[in-house]
């Protein structure tokens, strides 16, 4: 299993735990240039409640928080890992760092909305639901850095059949291929509802936070209809109504909302995807 980068890896972990300090996080975070200047970026975003440019690594982390902290690291994280898999294959980092990235913003600004309108119970926030909507389909680009040739024969698969890559892995393996990322993310060390959310986040209703994992669920097809889509060939695919009520984005507000979002990610994929 191919490891996150030291740094983010470290920074994740360190937010985890209660006890954390800001001199801790600045530390890390000064020591690795990337990590700095994605913080930065976001601590300067709209998205992110910013009215200005942060110019130090502590305004950046006293304005964003530490939960946004880490939901940074971990969008840093793993899209640097994307960035090792093989040149010329059929999987696109580029497109693999604007779908996650696209619907891990989409996902938070829904979650915040709906929040806003009808306050609710969770031990969810918006920046989990950021780092969720990033994470969602991490194991289509572990199994293209592991295992490329596995990957090539689902994406051929996919294309053939015109289903989701998701969709011919477990028609081809019998397997649900978050499995893999499941098990990734025990094995980095990151938050239990991270892995907790990979392994159900498709079937939202059987969760205690439906609305967290409805929202990243709206988001992914959001994208795959406004060319954020994971899989860069035809694919049909089947909406959820039941998401989308929940979610209760109208529908009218969905293209402006779709523009702003791909702006913001547009400013990120550079940095992120090699």
């Amino acid at each position: 299993m191919p490891q996150l980068p030291g740094a983010a890896i470290r920074l994740i972990q360190l937010l985890d735990d209660d006890n954390a300090t800001g001199a801790e996080v600045e530390r890390i975070i000064i020591g690795d240039p990337a990590l700095t200047a994605a913080v930065l970026r976001a601590a300067s975003s709209a998205l992110y409640g910013g009215s200005g440019d942060i110019t130090t690594v502590r305004g950046a982390v006293t304005r964003l928080g530490f939960r946004s902290v880490q939901a940074v690291a971990v969008s840093l994280g793993v899209q640097a890992l994307m960035a090792n898999t093989a040149a010329g294959s059929s999987f696109d980092r580029s497109r693999f760092a604007k779908h996650s990235l696209f619907v891990g913003f989409f996902a938070r600004y829904l979650y915040a909305c709906k929040f806003a309108k009808e306050p609710f119970q969770s031990k969810w926030g918006r920046d989990e639901v950021f780092a969720a909507g990033v994470l969602h389909d991490l194991g289509v680009g572990l199994l293209a850095s592991v295992d490329l040739a596995t990957f090539e024969r689902v994406a051929d698969f996919s294309k053939n059949e015109q289903i989701p890559f998701q969709d011919a892995f477990f028609t081809i393996y019998e397997k649900p291929i978050t499995e893999l990322a499941g098990f990734a993310c025990e094995t980095w060390g990151l938050p239990p509802m991270f892995r907790e959310f990979i392994l159900n986040y498709e079937k939202p209703f059987e969760t205690q936070e439906a609305i967290a994992y409805s929202c990243v669920n709206f988001a992914d097809e959001i994208a795959n209809l406004n060319d954020h889509a994971l899989e860069g060939w035809r694919v049909e695919r089947i909406g959820n109504e039941p998401v989308a009520e929940l979610v209760g984005l109208p529908e009218e507000d969905v293209p402006e909302i779709v523009m702003l979002v791909s702006r913001h990610t547009a400013a990120y994929v550079p940095a992120n995807a090699a």
